[in-house]
């Protein structure tokens, strides 16, 4: 009688789980592991990433949709369930350790393709990780506000995005600028807010001031990222000496504004930089690496490209120097 009962407590403890119980089997536990973490009823954060990482998702309620924790059984409206059974479990599943942010909404999609309303549930989830959870997740190499970037989409070209604001949740909000014209003018077209960062590349867009003192243009150098420019016009300063004359002809404490274009030939005894007309040598010669013939017809820079047309006769070239800045070499060195 007592074997008969032995084997029937044995019987229950090998009995099979059904696929949806072992999620909620293997969700409940991991809870728990997570919760053991920090005493009942404390808010206070994980001490560190790693923890913050191991935390889950779902039945987690740390984790909340308005006031509710997200939950995994199945029940109407949830998707929590079938979001495990793709893989989806902790916020490391939505979290990309090389990039150091959220990982794109494209990358979510790929084990969730097929199910509704992925990209509600992504931002939703985000948004209901606790905010000192997501700033231990941090720093993201966040650049300063108003940073201008060039979106890597092939259905914005371009376009610039301009950061404004970064929020709590990462997410950012910008300003979407349209380039037009040979002169590279952006144009303002809308404000967004962008839910996925995946580290676009800078562009350098420069002030350009017209003839009244309310004409204010910008512009996008080269229409190209800054890693792609020959010539980055905030690596270049002048060595002004006594004078504060070409300071003021500038209007500017370097020359990014006098930075427009001009094309660079094949090496050459040529040792003067033409002007915006292509006629009019700068005064005193200078040394110049690569010689620089007229000013080619298209304003955008390209690789190779740099001009001086906004420099004054007479300004010399002696008092130019280079400096090596964000991967473009110097083009123009002081003698």
């Amino acid at each position: 009688m007592g074997t008969k009962q032995g084997a029937g407590r044995l019987g229950l403890l090998l009995y099979p789980v059904l696929p949806q119980e072992k999620d909620q089997v293997q969700i409940l536990g991991a809870n728990q592991e997570s919760m053991e973490s920090s005493p009942t009823g404390s808010a206070k954060p994980p001490p560190h990433e790693g923890r913050v990482l191991k935390q889950l998702l779902f039945e987690n309620p740390e984790v909340k949709d308005k006031r509710h924790p997200f939950k995994a059984d199945g029940s109407t409206g949830s998707f929590g369930q079938t979001w495990v059974k793709r893989g989806i479990v902790r916020i490391s599943d939505l979290w990309s350790k090389l990039l150091g942010s959220w990982k794109t909404l494209e990358d979510i999609k790929q084990p969730l393709r097929g199910l509704q309303r992925v990209e509600d549930n992504w931002r939703n989830l985000i948004q209901g990780i606790p905010q000192e959870r997501r700033l231990l997740l941090g720093p993201e190499g966040v650049d300063p506000e108003d940073t201008w970037y060039v979106p890597d989409h092939v259905e914005e070209p371009n376009v610039l995005w301009k950061v404004r604001e970064i929020l709590p949740s990462g997410f950012r909000r910008i300003e979407r600028w349209r380039c037009e014209g040979p002169a590279n003018v952006l144009i303002l077209v809308e404000q967004d807010t962008v839910f996925s960062w995946n580290n676009p590349a800078q562009a350098r867009v420069l002030e350009v001031r017209g003839k009244r003192p309310s004409a204010l243009t910008l512009t996008w150098v080269g229409r190209l990222p800054i890693n792609q420019l020959c010539v980055d016009p905030s690596a270049w300063r002048v060595r002004w000496g006594d004078s504060s004359e070409h300071r003021r002809i500038l209007g500017l404490p370097g020359v990014p504004a006098a930075i427009t274009e001009a094309k660079v030939s094949s090496a050459s005894s040529n040792s003067t930089l033409a002007g915006s007309s292509g006629r009019r040598p700068v005064g005193r010669r200078g040394r110049v690496r690569e010689a620089v013939g007229k000013p080619s017809k298209s304003p955008e820079w390209k690789a190779g490209h740099y001009s001086w047309d906004a420099l004054p006769s007479g300004f010399p070239l002696s008092s130019l120097v280079a400096e090596q800045g964000n991967g473009c070499k110097p083009c123009v060195h002081k003698m």
